[in-house]
C-alpha cells in the first residue's frame, strides 16, 4: 500500500471542510466531510491484499471469551457508553470470529467496510497530536499474515475487519475518555529494563467523504461476515464528530450463575446483559490487559512482553509507575498462565461481589434493631432473658458472617475505621457481655463515639472501596510491520 507523506499533502483542502451540525442527517451533495472510524480496544493493524488483490487496512484481534467485538453508530467508542447502553448501543452489529455458524458451516468472517454512495477524497492531516500505536520490533512473514487473516480452520480464531486506507490517523483525544494507557513493553524482562510509556488504546481513522448524489444514504456498508449489514452515521451525543465505532470491549460475566461470559446482544446461546456486570480484572496485575497482550503476541508470533501498572479503582484508573514485577510477564509463551491468572481474578471478583451483597443485606436487617437505640449492655424491655439470649445467638451468626466477609474483601487488612465501626456496632448489639463468645473483640477494643447507625454506614461505604476488580483493558493497539506509521 502506498502512503503519501503528510508533508506532501496540501493544506488547501482542509480549509474547504465544514463542520456537521446534525450527523444523522445526510450531508448535502458535494460537501466533503471528515468521516471518523473510532477504533477502541486492543486491536492490531496490518496491511494486506484482500480477496480481490487490493491493499486494505485490516483490524485484527485474537478471539477470547473475555472480550466482545462490535460495530455501532456514532463516535463514542468507549466501554462506558457500551455498558450504559446495556450492551446494545444504537446501530450495533456484533462481530463474529471465524468459526462454524449455527448450520455447522465454516465461516472465515472477514468483514469488509466500504463507503457505498460516497466518493473518497483524501484530506490532509492537521499538525497536532501524534498517534501512539505500538510499533512491533520484528517483521511478520507474509505467510503468517495470510494465515491470520484467512484461516481455513479454527486452529486460529480471530476477529478480522477490512477497511479502506485512511487519509490519516490520530490517537483519540476527547470527552469520551482517555485514548492511551501506560505499559512497559519490550524484549527484556525485569525491573528497570524498559521505561514505561503511553500507548494508544483508541485510534481515530480519518477519511474525506463526499456524497456521490444528493440522496446518498448516511451509512457505511459492512459485508463478508455473519450479522453483516449497514451501519448508520450517528452522533452518539457528540455533534462535532461524524462517523462510526469499532470496539473491542470487556465482556462481563453473566448473572445466571452459569460461569459464562456475556456474548453480545441477541446472540444465540448468550445470556441477557447482566443488571450489575461482574468485573473480571484484578487491580494489582491488571491481568485482563496482560491476557489480551499475551494472546495478541501469540497470534502474530511477537517477541515482546508487556507489564501494566496497578489500578486505583473499579474504573481501571492506573497508578502510573506502580508495577508489581511478580505479575506476568505477559508474552506469547505465557498465555496459559495468563488465562489461569485472569480466571482466578474473575472468580475472586464474582465472589467479592456476592459477599458485598450479602454483607449489605445483613446490615440492612441490623439497622432497625431495638437494642441499637439503648445504651451499651442494656437489655431490651419486655423481653425475657431467654429470648435475649436467642436474639444474641442469631446476631452472633450475623456478626460472624460480617467479620469473615470483611477479611475476605480486605485481604491486606481491614481499614481501622471499618474495624472500629464493626467493634462499636457489635458493642451496641450487646454481644460483648460474654467475652469468650463475643465477635466484638475480633477487632478492637476501640472507643465508640458514634451511633450504631452511623457505624453501619461506615461499613457500607467501605464496601464500595473493596477490591472487586476493574473494568478496563489497557493492552495497547499494535501496528504490524508499520501498518500505521507515526505522523507529524
Amino acid at each position: 500500500m502506498t502512503r503519501s507523506p503528510v508533508a506532501n499533502q496540501t493544506l488547501a483542502i482542509l480549509a474547504a471542510l465544514f463542520s456537521l451540525a446534525v450527523l444523522t442527517v445526510v450531508p448535502s451533495h458535494a460537501q466533503t466531510q471528515d468521516f471518523e472510524i473510532m477504533v477502541s480496544g486492543p486491536w492490531q493493524f496490518v496491511v494486506a491484499a484482500d480477496s480481490m488483490g487490493h491493499d486494505r487496512l485490516f483490524l485484527v484481534a485474537p478471539y477470547d471469551v473475555t472480550h466482545i467485538a462490535n460495530f455501532w453508530s456514532g463516535t463514542n467508542a468507549s466501554m462506558q457508553y457500551w455498558m450504559d447502553k446495556a450492551g446494545d448501543p444504537d446501530g450495533e452489529l456484533v462481530i463474529f470470529p471465524n468459526g462454524t455458524d449455527p448450520t455447522s458451516n465454516y465461516q472465515k468472517n472477514v468483514y469488509a467496510l466500504d463507503f457505498s454512495g460516497y466518493t473518497h477524497q483524501k484530506i490532509p492531516a492537521p499538525h497536532r497530536k501524534h498517534e501512539l500505536v505500538y510499533q512491533t520490533t520484528s517483521r511478520i512473514s507474509p505467510s503468517t499474515i495470510q494465515k491470520v487473516l484467512f484461516p481455513t480452520d479454527t486452529s486460529i480464531t480471530r476477529y478480522a475487519i477490512s477497511l479502506p486506507d485512511p487519509d490519516y490517523v490520530r490517537t483519540y483525544s476527547g470527552k469520551f475518555g482517555p485514548g492511551t494507557a501506560e505499559a512497559e513493553i519490550g524484549n527484556a524482562i525485569g525491573e528497570g529494563s524498559v521505561a514505561p510509556a503511553q500507548y494508544a488504546t483508541w485510534t481515530v481513522l480519518h477519511y474525506g467523504l463526499t456524497p456521490a448524489t444528493a440522496t446518498s444514504s448516511s451509512s457505511v456498508s459492512v459485508t463478508g461476515g455473519q450479522n453483516a449489514g449497514p451501519i448508520l452515521f450517528g452522533d452518539a451525543d457528540d455533534y462535532n464528530r461524524y462517523g462510526i465505532s469499532i470496539a473491542l470491549v470487556e465482556a462481563p460475566w453473566c448473572d445466571d450463575n452459569s460461569g459464562n461470559y456475556y456474548k453480545g446482544y441477541g446472540v444465540i446461546g448468550g445470556c441477557r446483559f447482566p443488571a450489575l456486570p461482574n468485573l473480571t480484572d484484578d487491580r494489582e496485575c491488571d491481568s485482563l490487559s496482560g491476557l489480551s497482550f499475551s494472546l495478541s503476541a501469540k497470534l502474530w508470533g511477537l517477541n515482546e512482553y508487556a507489564l501494566f501498572p496497578s489500578e486505583k479503582d473499579a474504573l481501571g484508573n492506573q497508578n502510573s509507575g506502580s508495577y508489581d514485577y511478580e505479575c506476568g510477564p505477559y508474552n506469547a509463551k505465557n498465555t496459559d498462565a495468563a488465562i489461569a491468572q485472569q480466571q482466578r481474578a474473575a472468580t475472586h471478583n464474582r465472589a467479592a461481589a456476592e459477599k458485598i451483597e450479602a454483607v449489605a443485606r445483613t446490615i440492612s436487617t441490623l439497622e432497625n434493631l431495638p437494642r441499637f437505640s439503648l445504651q451499651p449492655n442494656a437489655l431490651v424491655p419486655g423481653r425475657s432473658e431467654k429470648k435475649q439470649d436467642e436474639d444474641s445467638n442469631l446476631l452472633l451468626k450475623d456478626f460472624t458472617k460480617i467479620f469473615k466477609e470483611l477479611n475476605f474483601l480486605f485481604p491486606s487488612g481491614v481499614p481501622a475505621s471499618v474495624a472500629a465501626a464493626y467493634y462499636c456496632v457489635c458493642e451496641a448489639a450487646h454481644l460483648a457481655v460474654d467475652a469468650k463468645n463475643s465477635q466484638c473483640t475480633k477487632f478492637g477494643p476501640y472507643t465508640c463515639t458514634g451511633t450504631p447507625r452511623s457505624d453501619l454506614k461506615i461499613i457500607l461505604e467501605a464496601l464500595d472501596t473493596a477490591d472487586k476488580g476493574s473494568s478496563d483493558c489497557h493492552s495497547p493497539q499494535i501496528s504490524i510491520d508499520g501498518a500505521i506509521q507515526p505522523q507529524p
